[in-house]
């Protein structure tokens, strides 16, 4: 449910601009701009010994490359997301591989994938900066995508039966299904998980934009390198200043971006009665008043929806399937498998051949330092929990406190 419209919050029936139009057009060119600047400063030749300053001046310059890099790699995450969950559904015999081996790949430490992404990136791109970048980009997809992946699939496996049922008596094709039905049903908690996976890209932001391989160092100009350089400097004002437009990002993408996102994403929730703490958002109220919005949303959003929808019968005019056959879907898991099964036995082959390199100091040592570090997470984990649950319920049960924390 979602809170009904009001004269303050709805949108008008009129075509004539405002001022909210002539403010939101005036935004949109003004962030593209900002994007088309901020990329052109990606490309060209990489310089090894690129100096990064801690100068304040160079602050919004950084700030505004982190936020491209954290874009792009939350957008690919996005793609990757409804893609990976979406063939997990619709294949179960495929899901039983894809689900273990993402929960496998989530267990990985971000910077495990360094060295290889790196060097297949630069000897792809070599002096190349693009490369470097696309490292880095790579790197912060890794650690948004995973609970983004088991959000949309969780959601759409708990869709209701009745939908299902709605989808075949209306003879919905595979993207009307996937448009009126599936991807509802995931919206709201892909918004919640992308609010997580963008913290976690956060978080690595330091050791993703400044790092070193063997003996070569790597570093492109951003809100991490300058606060990993004011860092290794000792300089507690700039690191501070560095720290300040950090939370002032994170707080400005929370009111521009999330929380319209959340108060809009209620309306597909499904539930009997209505709830009393429904989201609102002053931004998701002012694009309801543009008339701007609303012909860009209502026009061109259902013109490509059925676009895409034409291409489908097009292409299968006599056949209108809801769902692939049972044996369309074995035949596809079985090819899946069956690579998956020689791409397993021959990385099987391979780690025997490197393990045999090993001596018993090497295992003893592999050995213990698995046995720590599962023990310090499992620590990390009891103690996580024991704050994490109690400050959730207390915010779940009081309105005062969502308000409050949930930014």
């Amino acid at each position: 449910m979602t809170r009904s419209l009001t004269p303050k919050n709805q949108t008008l029936d009129r075509s004539r601009l405002t001022w909210q139009d002539g403010l939101l057009i005036l935004a949109v060119i003004t962030v593209l701009l900002v994007i088309v600047r901020t990329a052109s400063q990606l490309t060209g030749d990489y310089q090894p010994d690129v100096i990064i300053s801690t100068d304040l001046d160079q602050l919004p310059s950084y700030a505004a490359q982190t936020l491209l890099r954290m874009g792009v790699a939350y957008f690919l995450s996005l793609i990757f997301s409804l893609v990976y969950a979406y063939s997990a559904y619709r294949f179960p015999l495929a899901a039983k591989v894809l689900i273990p081996l993402l929960d496998i790949l989530q267990s990985i430490p971000v910077l495990s994938f360094l060295p290889g992404v790196v060097l297949a990136l630069i000897a792809l791109f070599p002096g190349q900066r693009i490369g470097i970048e696309l490292a880095a980009i790579l790197l912060i997809f890794t650690g948004m995508t995973w609970n983004l992946v088991f959000s949309f699939y969780q959601s759409l496996s708990s869709i209701p039966k009745e939908l299902l049922e709605v989808a075949k008596v209306y003879h919905l094709n595979s993207w009307q299904r996937f448009w009126s039905v599936e991807l509802p049903s995931g919206i709201l908690g892909l918004v919640w998980n992308s609010v997580m996976s963008v913290a976690g890209g956060w978080f690595f932001l330091m050791a993703i934009e400044s790092f070193t391989l063997g003996d070569r160092s790597f570093r492109l100009p951003g809100l991490g390198s300058f606060l990993a350089q004011a860092s290794d400097q000792g300089d507690f004002i700039a690191i501070a200043w560095g720290v300040a437009v950090l939370i002032g990002i994170i707080i400005l993408l929370d009111f521009l971006v999330w929380k319209p996102l959340i108060a809009w994403a209620e309306k597909f929730k499904l539930e009997t009665v209505e709830s009393q703490n429904i989201p609102q958002s002053i931004v998701l109220d002012f694009l309801r008043r543009s008339p701007t919005w609303r012909i860009v949303t209502e026009r061109f959003g259902q013109l490509w929806s059925d676009k895409i929808s034409q291409r489908i019968v097009k292409a299968n005019p006599t056949s209108t399937p809801v769902l692939p056959s049972k044996s369309d879907q074995n035949w596809w898991s079985r090819i899946f498998l069956t690579g998956f099964g020689f791409m397993v036995l021959w990385g099987t082959w391979e780690g025997v051949i490197l393990l045999q390199k090993l001596d018993f100091q090497d295992w003893k040592q592999v050995i213990t330092g698995a046995i720590l570090t599962a023990l310090r997470v499992i620590i990390a984990l009891f103690l996580s929990l024991l704050w994490t649950v109690p400050v959730g319920v207390a915010i779940g049960r009081n309105p005062r406190l969502a308000k409050l924390y949930n930014p």
